[in-house]
């Protein structure tokens, strides 16, 4: 029977030989290889045979160098040169330190594109999927955090609906009241695969709390500040839409249904026109994108204040009696009264003062693509704006690698 050490050295080396394949694929530009493109192939096949070469050897110097430095502690204890051995084996440490630091980020960018994956599609599962559904989306929650800090995040994948978590995707949908956003936004949330944020929702239930503490916003803003400062919002990722739970005075609390009532609609104007709660929901909002680069948000001042390097921009806009007529159909299929008369001049004034307040007005983006709703369907909508998302995000990942390559 032969020396155990070379079978566990063969072993190694085995291990190493397909690690480097693996980190090869990765970082090749995968998706012309899939596409079968046998000239990309043939041009990249030099660089997946260095990638081999190069991980082999960084393994084999580490493992030598780990050996050294364990010979050196050895003769610490024992005669022999133990300093000068440990040193010896640093040094060869060291020498492939920031290899050995690129293949570890590589395997990291691994799990982390693996853990959003896995939340992800927990997440797509339907509540009755019970412990999968919670324990997926509780490992995508985990592992998420690494493909944040490496920048990751989604790109377009031929041949997928969804978007292939890569490089960070902002697309913020900005327009007056009753423009679409928020349906718009889910269902495009859904086609590509990545998170859904309704800001409105956020100073509606901060509206809706107001209401309840009896403070006026619109006579008593610094009071509705303090009330915004105090509660805590946070959204149930697991739900689609998803829904808006406040945290106040020690009572978490569902406030979703409570968000399109009259007296809410009412005062929200007041809220949205207070510059104290602008400032505090774009810092919330902010945190929320960079905990979640996979986002489509909607809002009045997503693209022009809330995210304004956002890699797409939408601004929605309709005649006011479509956004009147689409308004109370919204509340109808919610079991809520409606009458289109009384949205209709209610719809007009909300435009004027959004326009007209200082922090954070209503204004079309710098950038942003204007798409009129008024004469198109939501889902005519919906393929207009994903069309659009794709083909940006494809062009981007295009000139990224082309800057790589130069």
């Amino acid at each position: 029977m032969g020396n155990p050490w070379v079978y566990v050295g063969g072993l190694i080396l085995l291990a190493a030989i397909g690690l480097a394949l693996v980190l090869a694929v990765l970082s090749l530009r995968s998706r012309r290889l899939v596409k079968g493109d046998r000239l990309a192939i043939r041009r990249e096949g030099p660089r997946l045979v260095r990638w081999v070469i190069r991980v082999i050897r960084i393994v084999v110097v580490l493992l030598a160098g780990l050996v050294v430095l364990a010979a050196g502690v050895v003769m610490l204890v024992t005669p022999g040169p133990g300093i000068p051995t440990i040193l010896l084996g640093l040094a060869i440490l060291a020498s492939e330190f920031v290899w050995a630091r690129i293949i570890l980020r590589r395997l990291l960018q691994v799990a982390g594109l693996v853990g959003e994956r896995v939340g992800l599609t927990a997440r797509e599962l339907p509540p009755d999927a019970g412990r999968i559904r919670r324990y997926g989306f509780a490992v995508g929650q985990f592992l998420r955090p690494m493909a944040r800090r490496l920048g990751l995040s989604a790109v377009p994948v031929r041949g997928s609906g969804k978007l292939s978590p890569m490089q960070a995707l902002i697309v913020t949908l900005d327009g007056p009241a009753g423009s679409g956003k928020s349906s718009v936004a889910r269902l495009l949330a859904q086609r590509l695969g990545v998170m859904f944020l309704d800001t409105g929702a956020m100073y509606r239930g901060l509206t809706a709390l107001c209401l309840e503490q009896a403070v006026d916003p619109g006579q008593d803003p610094q009071q509705a500040v303090a009330l915004g400062q105090r509660a805590r919002f946070r959204f149930d990722w697991h739900t689609d839409p998803p829904r808006l739970h406040i945290e106040y005075a020690g009572v978490d609390r569902d406030v979703t249904d409570r968000l399109r009532d009259a007296d809410v609609t009412r005062a929200v104007s007041d809220i949205a026109c207070n510059s104290g709660v602008r400032r505090l929901m774009v810092a919330m909002q902010q945190r929320i994108g960079e905990e979640h680069p996979r986002l489509v948000t909607e809002g009045r001042d997503q693209g022009s204040v809330v995210f304004p390097k956002a890699q797409v921009k939408f601004y929605l806009d309709a005649r006011p009696q479509i956004r009147a007529h689409r308004r109370a159909e919204q509340l109808r299929q919610a079991g809520k009264p409606a009458d289109e008369a009384q949205i209709l001049p209610q719809i007009i004034e909300r435009d004027r003062r959004d326009m007209a307040r200082p922090d954070g007005p209503l204004v079309c983006p710098e950038g942003a693509i204007r798409v009129d709703t008024s004469d198109m369907t939501l889902p005519q909508v919906v393929d207009t704006l994903e069309r659009q998302v794709r083909e940006r995000a494809a062009a981007s990942v295009s000139g990224a690698s082309a800057a790589q390559q130069g």
